[in-house]
This record gives structure tokens, sequence and C-alpha cells, in this order.
């Protein structure tokens, strides 16, 4: 959420509001249309880049900041290419998870 009276980014976060259960399963992104795993990739990879340019640095945010930018530089075109390639949609399906964690 953003604090417009203020030039800050704010989480909102308490126990009530996680989950129960996720369904995290690469399988399941196989056979999406190319749009929505180009768009989910670009996502994994914005969240990549708003991990670097944080106003504070964080070695944990920063580091998997740029592992996320390799991974989706490297496995975005390649599961375009290729959708029926499960470990490379399982690859980039957690580094999408992954770089949620940075932000």
């Amino acid at each position: 959420m953003i604090d417009e009276s203020a030039p800050r980014k704010v989480i909102i976060f308490h126990p009530k509001t996680m989950p129960v259960a996720v369904l995290a399963d690469p399988e399941l992104t196989i056979g999406l249309p190319r749009t929505l795993t180009v768009g989910t990739g670009m996502d994994a990879l914005s969240h990549s880049i708003e991990a670097l340019c944080a106003p504070t640095y964080h070695p944990m945010a920063h580091g998997i900041g740029l592992e996320g930018c390799r991974l989706v530089f490297k496995h975005l075109p390649r599961v375009v290419a290729d959708p029926a390639d499960h470990r490379t949609a399982g690859v980039l399906h957690l580094d999408r998870r992954r770089v949620r964690w940075a932000c």
C-alpha cells in the first residue's frame, strides 16, 4: 500500500491475513497462455528490481533481487519458447515466489 502523506511503501501484515494453505505447484503453470506466462515473469522481474532499488540496503533483499533478475533473464525466454519445459517452468515459478519475499 502506498502512503501518500510520505514517500514510502507500507506493508500491512497480520497473522490472520495469511492463507491457511497455498498451492504452489509449477505443474499448474504448464499450458498457460503465453501472455500470462510473460506477464508473471515480468512481474517477478519488477519485484527483483524493486528489491535492488529500495532506499535502504539489506544484503538479503539485494541478493534475492540480483538472483531474481538473473533467473528471469535466463529462464523466461526458455519457458516462452517451450511452454512444456517443466524443469524451467518450475525454476521460474519458484523465483516468482522468492522475489516477493524481498520486497
